[in-house]
Formats: structure tokens, sequence, C-alpha cells
């Protein structure tokens, strides 16, 4: 009988912890500067890697809405310690939707308009972000922005597929800096 009240007792605390893990991550859970690095491996053509620097900052709107804001420095070419880089820049505002853990892009582009299509979704300790172009041609491009909170900061999966052809993958971490 003790055994059976013991494993009662673990069954009942592992749906109790679980419960309260998924519960406990909220977007502001997110919020702080964050510095990282990590390497893309592109797969257009050539089979190319390359290190990428990364800085970051998620931050309160508003609403129960947030923001990010990120910087991406790219190695250019075949070395992955090249001097040669490229920097891109993008900032996105997010409102809560009428579905629980997603958020809608504060300035959405239509699908055949100007500007991507953006939205995020928070899932246990997981944000994603999805940001989807349509060229002129009709062809589409999506990223996969997937960030993981760990003890440290955030892990990143970032996949950028082209009319559903994986051309880009990245894989890093965030150190966190600092709240906003």
């Amino acid at each position: 009988m003790p055994l059976r009240r013991l494993l009662c007792l673990v069954a009942f605390l592992v749906v109790c912890w679980a419960g309260a893990a998924k519960a406990e991550t909220r977007i502001d859970d997110f919020f702080g500067a964050y510095k990282g690095e990590g390497v893309a491996s592109d797969h257009y053509g050539q089979f190319i890697r390359s290190k990428r620097d990364f800085e970051l900052t998620i931050g309160p709107l508003p609403g129960g809405g947030f923001e990010v804001a990120w910087s991406t420095v790219k190695r250019k070419g075949s070395d992955p310690e090249a001097l040669e880089t490229e920097v891109s820049n993008h900032r996105t505002r997010f409102r809560p939707s009428n579905r629980s853990g997603v958020f809608q892009d504060v300035d959405n582009g239509i699908a055949f308009g100007p500007g991507p299509i953006t939205w995020a979704r928070l899932e246990d300790n997981l944000l994603v972000v999805y940001r989807m172009e349509i060229d002129g041609d009709g062809v589409g491009e999506m990223h996969v922005y997937q960030r993981r909170l760990t003890a440290e900061g955030l892990e990143l999966l970032f996949t950028a597929t082209r009319d559903n052809n994986q051309v880009r993958s990245v894989r890093g971490s965030y150190r966190k800096l600092k709240n906003p």
C-alpha cells in the first residue's frame, strides 16, 4: 500500500508540474536584450556555411503586444571567418490576436502587396516568428525564427524556404544582457 500511495503522489506532482510549467511561460519572459552567434548553412547551389553574429531586443508594447528588433551580421563567401560582411536589420511589432498564444503584426502586409506577412506564436518556452513574402512571379519565401528560452538566454533555429525548398538554416544561441 505505501508504494501505491507513493506512485500516486509522484504522478500527481508530475501532472501538476507539467501543467504549471506550460502556464508559467508568458511573452514577457522573453523581454530583454540579447547578443549571440551562430552558423548558417546555405543550400543554394554549392553548400556554404558561414558565421553569423546576432543582436536581439524583445520588449513590451501597450495593450499586451510586444516588439522584436534584431540585426544579423553575415560573413560573406565560403570562409566562416571572412572579414567582408553584410548586415540585415528587422523590426516587427505584434499585438494579441483573437487566438490564445498567437500574435499578429501591427503593420501586416497583404498577400500580393508590398511588405511581408508576419505573425508570431508562443508555445511553452518557444517564441516562433513567421515572415512570408511573395515575389512578382508568385513564388513564396517563408522565414521561420524559433527562439527557445534557456537558462542563459535563447537558442535559435532559423529556416528559410523558397517555393517549398529549404534554402538556408541557422543555428545559434543568444546570451541575455539585460531587461528592457
